[in-house]
């Protein structure tokens, strides 16, 4: 999920009517340092969210199936979060997208058969509270850093 939903955020639509006139410029870059860096800023705090939640749901028990379905659901609903951010769910694949990412989550987690199979443990009320957590920093982290580079471009 998370391929497709790093695709969707930095796509655009063409443009409709006539292209504008290319500028050249000495030097091209793919992104601008400071996008690079509010991409590794998200990227850190998404990596540390979820090795977080591996060692919170670990717990003193030990269980390895708990952490392992908690660390999941970090990863998968902070890319629904960054990738909601990111294309403020604005053409319909992005909605797909989110949406499919999110169903595959409650699906593999609360679906007894699936969970089993992929070796997880269903998610608890408390659990779900923090993923709602997690995907509203992720939205508000993506959505605040796009923002501030906006500002910054000329």
């Amino acid at each position: 999920m998370i391929h497709p939903t790093a695709m969707m955020a930095f796509q655009d639509l063409p443009a409709h009517g006539p292209l504008a006139p290319v500028r050249r410029q000495r030097t091209a870059r793919f992104f601008a340092p400071e996008a690079w860096l509010g991409m590794a800023l998200v990227g850190c705090l998404a990596s540390v969210a979820v090795v977080w939640s591996y060692l919170y749901a670990l717990g003193a028990d030990q269980n390895v199936e708990h952490a392992r379905a908690m660390a999941l659901a970090v990863l998968l609903i902070a890319s629904a979060g960054i990738t909601t951010g990111l294309t403020q769910l604005r053409h319909a694949a992005a909605r797909w997208l989110v949406g499919g990412t999110l169903a595959s989550l409650v699906a593999s987690m609360q679906v007894p058969a699936l969970s089993r199979l992929l070796h997880l443990q269903p998610l608890h009320a408390p659990d779900w509270w923090l993923m709602a957590g997690v995907f509203v920093a992720a939205l508000l982290l993506t959505l605040a850093l796009a923002l501030q580079l906006r500002r910054s471009q000329p």
